[in-house]
């Protein structure tokens, strides 16, 4: 005799010291628990949030600015997120140029984190600060607002 009472979701067997296990019974059980757990391991909406699908589906957002030259400038890059990590960079020239005659570096690659960066950038919320100095007591000059270049960014979720 098949058990009287059956599991909530996966009407499985709950037998009582009365019944009599048949083994038919165990076989649908089995069904039961392989079907239930095909239908649960297949279900994506079930494992993964909208956040988390919203970032694989989306990891980074690319953008560009052309220098203007202030020792100070927010970049606005309207992304849609707080990024993670961040990395600027000068489309026509090295991470760094190094002037050996006159005893001068300069800086055209910045990167970023939401704990600090790189000298010469800092990020708040979705926006980034870069900066360019055009004087320098020690030869070191960030360029990464230098007029005219063109600067390349990824910010990462």
């Amino acid at each position: 005799m098949s058990s009287k009472k059956k599991t909530r979701n996966l009407n499985l067997n709950m037998w009582a010291s009365t019944d009599i296990p048949q083994m038919s019974d165990f076989n649908s059980d089995n069904v039961n628990i392989e079907t239930g757990f095909t239908r649960h391991s297949t279900d994506i909406n079930l494992h993964i949030a909208s956040d988390e699908r919203q970032r694989w589906d989306s990891p980074c957002y690319c953008g560009s600015y052309t220098g203007n030259g202030a020792s100070s400038r927010t970049i606005e890059t309207h992304c849609g997120f707080v990024p993670s990590f961040g990395l600027v960079f000068a489309a026509s020239m090295p991470p760094s140029a190094v002037d050996f005659n006159n005893k001068v570096k300069r800086g055209f690659f910045g990167v970023f984190t939401a704990a600090g960066g790189t000298t010469g950038i800092s990020a708040s919320q979705e926006n980034f600060t870069v900066t360019n100095n055009t004087s320098s007591s020690n030869g070191d000059y960030i360029s990464l607002n230098q007029s005219g270049v063109i600067y390349h960014y990824a910010l990462f979720r």
